[in-house]
């Protein structure tokens, strides 16, 4: 018989911190799982790390070049035994319950293609919960909400096996924001269920992808193009990742960029003061905006 739940967690780099994702999985109350840990091609400890587990629900794939945490995504998801696929990232905790929290939920409606659950960020002396207050629905048919916001992230999922093959996995081309784009195709299908409790503690480290600029840049920009005719429909949201773009541009000293994007996300929504404000300030050239903008604190980094 399969598992219940699938587990793919991929790692790169990670030994001194992998035996902690790996025991939070394996040390779930819903115990019928199997964990499938993708390598990306790791240079470090990580291999010996993995040896020291005794368990014969842990199974090791490698993959011989680096190809990034979508496609090590993917490459778990294509050895996945289970009706049920869940995330986990080889920086993060899951709490004991977890699992056994979300397949409840699950088994309450039988149309839900994924549940998620909050979880609390934890970097330097703060602590952020996600979901935050300003998400106002987090169960249901939440297209529109997700296009908006990115409040699902990947180790919180979980998903059902068939919804997840119906919308083609993880874009591998992404280098970032993988979750959120996924989340975008996968909520226009089904609706999402919801444990609003914080059941995973995301560590950040001073070397994840999340401190990447140009990455975020490249995934932003992809995001949009890939969708644009859903944005479209949901001006003040296309407006928002407009300006996420030419913000970006702006802060990598790209001022002609950055104004082609600010002016679009002004023709998108002509009533959206922060795109105005930094078309304006992109005169104060890069050193200059990148410091207006701190100042404006109220301006959530894109």
């Amino acid at each position: 018989m399969p598992p219940r739940v699938s587990v793919v967690l991929p790692t790169y780099n990670r030994a001194g911190v992998l035996a902690r994702a790996v025991r939070s999985v394996l040390a779930q109350s819903e115990s019928d799982l199997e964990l499938i840990v993708v390598d990306d091609a790791s240079t470090d400890e990580t291999p010996r790390v993995l040896a020291g587990f005794d368990d014969p629900r842990l199974h090791v794939l490698h993959h011989a070049v680096r190809r990034g945490g979508a496609a090590a995504r993917n490459t778990g998801l294509a050895a996945a035994h289970a009706d049920w696929v869940a995330f986990q990232d080889s920086d993060d905790e899951w709490l004991l319950d977890k699992l056994a929290r979300q397949l409840a939920v699950a088994a309450q409606d039988p149309d839900l293609g994924a549940v998620y659950c909050a979880f609390v960020r934890l970097g330097g002396d703060t602590a952020t919960r996600t979901p935050a207050a300003t998400v106002e629905r987090r169960a249901g048919w939440l297209h529109a909400e997700i296009l908006r916001d990115s409040f699902i992230s990947t180790q919180t999922l979980l998903v059902r096996r068939a919804a997840l093959d119906a919308v083609g996995g993880f874009d591998a081309g992404l280098p970032r924001f993988q979750d959120w784009e996924l989340m975008m195709r996968l909520s226009r299908q089904h609706p999402i269920g919801c444990v609003d409790e914080p059941l995973v503690v995301v560590h950040t480290l001073p070397d994840a992808i999340t401190h990447d600029a140009p990455a975020r840049l490249r995934a932003r920009t992809r995001i949009v193009e890939r969708h644009a005719l859903w944005l479209a429909a949901h001006p003040r949201t296309l407006a928002e990742h407009l300006y996420a773009v030419g913000h970006l541009h702006a802060l990598a000293g790209e001022t002609a960029a950055a104004r082609h994007w600010l002016r679009r996300a002004i023709a998108a929504d002509r009533r959206f003061p922060k795109a105005w404000a930094a078309l304006a300030l992109t005169g104060l050239g890069t050193a200059g905006y990148a410091r207006a903008t701190r100042l404006r604190g109220q301006w959530r980094d894109a």
